[in-house]
């Protein structure tokens, strides 16, 4: 005969499995990205990227008036500071928009995963 806690400790087992499970997804998926974006991106501006040329090529200053600036119907001042410096940086390379965009992107699937309990799902189901 089954004691009350044994199906819960057959079941936090299948927790620990889950979660290898996902972060070796994770794990699996972020390599496949990165290599991904590293084999088919180029040093050339795509799509918005555009406008971050002139602040590149030094004809323009990253100040305050270029951040706050228009651009289809947004002012992305926070993103224009941030990929700023992030070009300056790296010396004027365009990829690292791209892989910002990876660490944002793997940042949330992480954050996913870790919130991802079910061991307490699971203890709020057999109670």
């Amino acid at each position: 005969m089954e004691t009350p806690n044994e199906p819960l400790m057959r079941l936090r087992g299948v927790d620990a499995i889950v979660r290898i499970i996902l972060w070796s997804a994770w794990a699996a998926l972020t390599v496949a990205l990165v290599v991904y974006v590293k084999e088919n991106t180029r040093n050339v501006p795509y799509w918005d990227e555009f406008a971050m040329v002139p602040v590149m090529a030094g004809a323009q200053a990253p100040g305050l008036e270029w951040a706050w600036s228009q651009h289809n119907e947004h002012r992305p001042v926070l993103s224009r500071a941030i990929m700023a410096g992030l070009f300056r940086l790296v010396r004027r390379d365009f990829r690292v928009a791209r892989y910002a965009r990876v660490t944002r992107a793997l940042a949330s699937a992480s954050a996913g995963i870790s919130g991802f309990l079910p061991s307490q799902w699971i203890t709020r189901a057999t109670r």
